[in-house]
């Protein structure tokens, strides 16, 4: 299923992006893996219903972030679960608070059922990674 990943800021994003299965400690960042990237902001056109894996969420499904959200890139099979169950309730995506970047929240959006017309791009916040002071924010930010 197509899905996008979203995050309240663009340093979250990054979190979750680039720096999502990037070891803590020692870990190496190779330009390739970021050249085409950019980070947009968009804004919804219409009110979703997302699967909170955070807060509150996370007591009503009876359990917590080190079991759900706060976990490593190699826990990621188990989570996936968790996330199908949200789309198997009818959920548009979920939120929970980022792992790498725990002041922001991550977004996962179900493609199929939010589309092109349910987001809109915003003017302000993009960074393009490749080169220039977007290549010098992020080697600032990691």
């Amino acid at each position: 299923m197509p899905v996008l990943y979203a995050a309240d800021t663009p340093k979250a994003a990054v979190c979750e992006t680039i720096l999502h299965s990037v070891p803590l400690r020692n870990g190496k960042i190779l330009y390739p893996s970021f050249a085409d990237g950019v980070a947009a902001t968009i804004a919804t056109t219409r009110e979703l219903k997302l699967a909170a894996f955070m807060g509150d969420g996370l007591r009503v499904l009876g359990t917590d972030a080190g079991t759900l959200s706060a976990t490593t890139a190699s826990q990621y099979s188990r989570t996936v679960r968790w996330a199908e169950a949200a789309y198997k309730s009818g959920f548009h995506g979920v939120v929970w608070m980022s792992y790498r970047r725990n002041t922001d929240a991550a977004f996962v959006l179900f493609g199929d059922r939010v589309g092109v017309r349910d987001l809109t791009p915003t003017t302000t916040g993009g960074v393009i990674f490749s080169a220039g002071p977007g290549f010098d924010w992020l080697v600032s930010h990691c």
